[in-house]
């Protein structure tokens, strides 16, 4: 008796399809050596992928071919590599689509725009293959409350004092300062920002990862408005932003944790 390998596209039809978490678990548990799935999970949702460009949800395909371990492999190569970009990646991309039945091609551009559609957590995906997509343990804020409003009346009174900064609505940044000085900008979510090289000013704190925001300014020093920064900040998460707009930003640091425990995702700082 043989068993045929499911389509990676009825495989995410069949998790669209339940609303139980543990019914997702499950359906990738079964499909777990599917090396194809594991990979597609991978591009889609781990923070260091990046394929720059964004795919055209409405494309109509009439080929016969299905996706394959391979064939993902080969868009990481060439587009997160970014051995093709701009207008070469769109075409590459189209090209690839058109040779795929319509199911699998509609697959491959979620991948592509990073969403598969299938409300399935990162957590499980980990859950299934350990340590497939890295997790970014950037610290975020909660709603202030009586409870946690307690740290703050108890500071009012001890001997080490809070400090507080203001927050300027910009896009959250973490920059990965490396040992020979080289700075790799990623957004919250871990999603790699492109920045020509502006930011490598901050080589004195090689081995940490800064985290902050970054804000637009005009040339004469003031601030520019919130829907412009911030529009600035979403073309270099897509790669669009032209270098002249990446050099408006400035980079307002909050913190900075050495790189091990940030991915660690615990710091003990005496």
């Amino acid at each position: 008796m043989t068993t045929t390998t499911p389509l990676i596209s009825d495989i995410i039809k069949s998790l669209r399809a339940v609303g139980s978490t543990n019914t997702k678990r499950y359906i990738i548990e079964q499909n777990s050596n599917n090396e194809a799935l594991r990979l597609l999970f991978y591009a889609t949702y781990d923070g260091a992928v990046n394929f720059w460009i964004k795919a055209d949800k409405d494309t109509k395909t009439n080929g016969t071919g299905v996706i394959t371990a391979e064939l993902i492999q080969d868009i990481l190569a060439v587009l997160n590599c970014r051995v093709f970009t701009g207008n070469a990646a769109r075409e590459y991309l189209a090209g690839l689509l058109q040779r795929l039945t319509q199911p699998e091609a509609d697959v491959i551009i979620c991948m592509i725009n990073r969403d598969l559609d299938c409300k399935t957590s990162t957590s499980i995906a980990n859950g299934v293959w350990k340590n497939l997509i890295r997790e970014f343990p950037v610290m975020l804020a909660e709603k202030f409350n009586e409870k946690n409003a307690k740290i703050f009346y108890a500071a009012e009174h001890a001997k080490k004092k809070m400090i507080v900064q203001a927050k300027k609505d910009g896009g959250r940044a973490e920059a990965a300062v490396q040992s020979d000085g080289s700075v790799r900008v990623c957004s919250r979510n871990g999603n790699e920002l492109a920045v020509f090289d502006h930011f490598s000013y901050l080589y004195p704190f090689a081995g940490h990862m800064v985290d902050g925001e970054l804000v637009a300014y005009n040339p004469d020093g003031t601030p520019m408005d919130r829907k412009t920064s911030n529009g600035i900040y979403t073309k270099m998460v897509r790669g669009t932003a032209t270098e002249s707009e990446v050099a408006s930003m400035r980079f307002i640091i909050w913190d900075m944790v050495p790189l091990a425990d940030f991915y660690s995702g615990v710091y003990s700082c005496a």
